[in-house]
């Protein structure tokens, strides 16, 4: 059965999509390889830190954590499109796929606990600084952290009632 000229187009958005996605994915694990390449090379003190004004172990840690807030960056964006791309080809193709639903709010609750840890991180970072929690109240981190928590709860409740409506609609 030939392909309608939407469907060749949504095939052709979605590998160029995926290909973007994933270059920016690889450049984000670079990045991160990086800034944790350079905090070993500050703790073999073969690299000054950025901030003189940190001792050599929070220098380490801090320019790690850089690292760290990228790696869990990183994945990001092709989770998003990924599950994103998979539910716009099916509802373009007219078929309702519930595994595609499913993806999109698996991906959600991925992307939030992603966040949670950037968000942990940075906080963590901010406690390393040499200013400390005095320069940098932690109370909208943490209200952060809370919020995002809490929709994560929703989004796991969510994904297990539709699981058991699946498994109900199976069995019969």
């Amino acid at each position: 059965m030939p392909r309608s000229p939407l469907e060749r187009c949504i095939e052709l958005l979605y590998a160029a999509g995926a290909l973007c996605s994933g270059l920016l994915m690889i450049s984000l694990f670079l990045a991160a390889f990086c800034e944790i390449g350079s905090a070993v090379l500050v703790f073999f003190r073969q690299f000054v830190g950025n901030d003189q004004r940190l001792s050599l172990e929070s220098a380490v840690l801090t320019t790690a954590l850089k690292g760290i807030e990228l790696l869990f960056l990183a994945p990001m964006s092709f989770l998003v499109y990924r599950s994103l791309g998979n539910y716009v080809a099916s509802k373009a193709s007219g078929r309702e796929d519930p595994d595609a639903e499913a993806a999109v709010t698996e991906s959600k609750g991925l992307v939030t606990s992603l966040m949670v840890a950037v968000v942990a991180t940075d906080l963590v970072g901010k406690v390393l600084s040499p200013d400390g929690l005095a320069a940098h109240p932690p109370i909208y981190e943490l209200l952060l952290i809370v919020i995002l928590v809490a929709y994560f709860y929703l989004l796991s409740r969510m994904g297990l009632r539709r699981a058991s409506k699946a498994v109900e609609l199976a069995h019969r």
